[in-house]
């Protein structure tokens, strides 16, 4: 799994330069697979949380897809009028949307239209039976306050204290107020999508064909207004090998910062593969910013990484000499470290 712990001081600096020019507003961190790019960017994010270098306080989400990779279909394919390419665009976007609302609570962005479901706690149900009946007892006080001790047989007070009366007025007046409250707040987020009449029907939906995102432009800048995040980190986007994702998350990303609403400056940092993209300038058009990740591990020094997965174990350098031209991958050495640590214990004990 990435590290946060890395200190490589030429990364963290490139970061620093590109989050302090105002203009930079798409980052690419690029590197072959296992390269470290993850690594690379939670550790500075841990290092600018501890020591920060910039000059904005950050706040970064993140956002992974882990959707395994898979071949590229042809555009002219088609299901249902939509070829596989759209589809394939719409699937990422509706994850990249979903990522982002349940990483907050609701009542962070209690004006949101995206419904999820909610825990109510005992007490608040406590609270909100007491709060009716004190209601419902202040109103038949308040309209005969007479009848109401005859009901109940009280005889404590001939005459009704004065303060009574107002105790029941602010309950009511409270309770009144919060209902007003939640029912102003939904009329004010309603949307009206058709008016059915008898005879004609009036629809007030655009028809116009809108990407997710897009459909949801207003909730994604309501969203960054309420959060205040001014970073957002996408990882794993290249394993669907679409560009044209890259091409509307630059158009999301130009949107919000366009938004009067938002005064922070929001920036979209990519980790993705360097053969992502065939030619060089199709890579400076999507980014404003790149970072090259060198691997840690290569043919040279693969052998010394697996000799120190593997120390305290009579393991010949002949043979990891031999592995290191075909494994120089982080994730794969230390995979074959833990399988083989395993294995050897399993079987030192079947055989005692």
């Amino acid at each position: 799994t990435p590290c946060s712990n890395l200190s490589n001081e030429v990364y963290f600096d490139a970061l620093d330069a590109a989050l302090a020019n105002e203009d930079v507003t798409n980052i690419a961190v690029t590197g072959p697979y296992g390269s470290g790019k993850s690594s690379v960017i939670r550790s500075y994010l841990c290092a600018q949380k501890e020591h920060p270098t910039t000059s904005q306080q950050l706040k970064p989400v993140s956002i992974s897809l882990v959707a395994s990779e898979a071949p590229r279909k042809s555009p002219s394919h088609e299901k249902n009028g939509k070829t596989c390419e759209q589809l394939d665009l719409h699937t990422i976007e509706y994850e990249i949307l979903e990522q982002l609302f349940f990483k907050i609570r609701e009542k962070d962005a209690p004006d949101s239209h995206i419904s999820r479901i909610r825990e109510i706690q005992r007490w608040r149900l406590w609270l909100y039976a007491i709060s009716s009946v004190l209601t419902l007892g202040s109103i038949i006080y308040l309209y005969n306050p007479h009848a109401y001790f005859s009901w109940f047989n009280i005889s404590l007070f001939q005459t009704a204290p004065s303060w009574i009366s107002i105790l029941c007025l602010l309950i009511c007046s409270l309770t009144l107020g919060y209902i007003i409250y939640k029912v102003a707040r939904i009329i004010i987020g309603a949307t009206i999508q058709k008016i059915s009449l008898k005879v004609a029907d009036i629809d007030l939906k655009n028809k116009t064909e809108k990407s997710v995102l897009n459909q949801h432009i207003d909730e994604l800048i309501y969203l960054f207004q309420q959060t205040r995040w001014n970073l957002v980190v996408f990882e794993d986007l290249d394993r669907f090998n679409n560009e044209n994702i890259f091409l509307k998350l630059k158009e999301i990303n130009l949107l919000i910062n366009n938004a009067d609403s938002i005064r922070q400056r929001v920036v979209f940092i990519y980790a993705v593969k360097d053969d992502l993209f065939v030619l060089g300038k199709e890579r400076t058009k999507f980014f404003d910013f790149i970072v090259p990740i060198i691997p840690f591990v290569d043919g040279n020094n693969a052998d010394e990484i697996m000799r120190r997965g593997l120390a305290g174990y009579s393991i010949s350098n002949k043979l990891c000499d031999i592995l290191a031209y075909y494994v120089n991958d982080m994730r794969l050495i230390y995979n074959i470290c833990n399988e083989f640590k395993i294995y050897r214990k399993k079987i030192f004990f079947m055989i005692l």
